[in-house]
């Protein structure tokens, strides 16, 4: 089955949070020590988001990425990632609630994920998520170029020519063997010589 727009922007849900996991580890447990996901749920508490005690949640992250840019992320990372992640916190949450992805929004939100994956070290996924991105615009392309080519090759119907236009619930005037009402051929008389005139 042809991969949906809702599966590739999922596929970058899922390389986001392999890449952002071990960037968000380090540089919380940089700040905070040992108890960095203590600390991250209380600046959490206000949302339904938290970090467990395995996998971090995309979500979580990237909302934590937010609240701590100031006193963590600003230094390494520049205003132009912060907008990135702002962006991919709505991108998550329609992904989230099954929204619709337009080509243009999987293509913007693969691309977001890439920028932001590049940015924190993960190159690994970060290329997996821009070959998913350079996928859908081959796939696009083609689509394309499939209906142009069927646009070309339909045959164009030719205009009527006026002497056969028809009254209205007639047709074509101009059709072969077809006799109609009040269109019948009038009597032609025999030519001089036949026949018919010798008798």
């Amino acid at each position: 089955m042809p991969v949906t727009n809702h599966e590739r922007v999922g596929k970058g849900m899922e390389l986001l949070q392999r890449g952002l996991q071990p960037f968000l580890e380090q540089e919380l447990g940089t700040a905070y020590g040992a108890k960095w996901r203590e600390r991250a749920n209380q600046r959490l508490s206000d949302t339904k988001l938290k970090f467990g005690p395995k996998d971090l949640d995309t979500a979580a992250m990237l909302v934590m990425m937010d609240r701590e840019w100031k006193d963590l992320f600003s230094d390494r990372l520049g205003k132009s990632h912060r907008a990135i992640v702002n962006e991919l916190i709505d991108i998550r949450n329609r992904w989230a609630h099954q929204e619709t992805f337009s080509n243009d929004d999987t293509d913007r939100a693969l691309d977001s994920v890439t920028r932001l994956l590049r940015a924190v070290g993960a190159v690994k996924e970060a290329d997996t998520a821009d070959e998913i991105k350079h996928e859908l615009r081959r796939a696009t392309f083609d689509r394309k170029v499939y209906n142009e080519r069927r646009r070309l090759v339909q045959p164009r119907a030719l205009p009527a020519h006026p002497r056969c236009a028809a009254p209205d619930g007639l047709g074509d005037s101009c059709s072969v063997g077809v006799r109609r009402p009040g269109l019948a051929h009038p009597a032609r008389p025999y030519p001089r010589g036949s026949a018919e005139n010798r008798r």
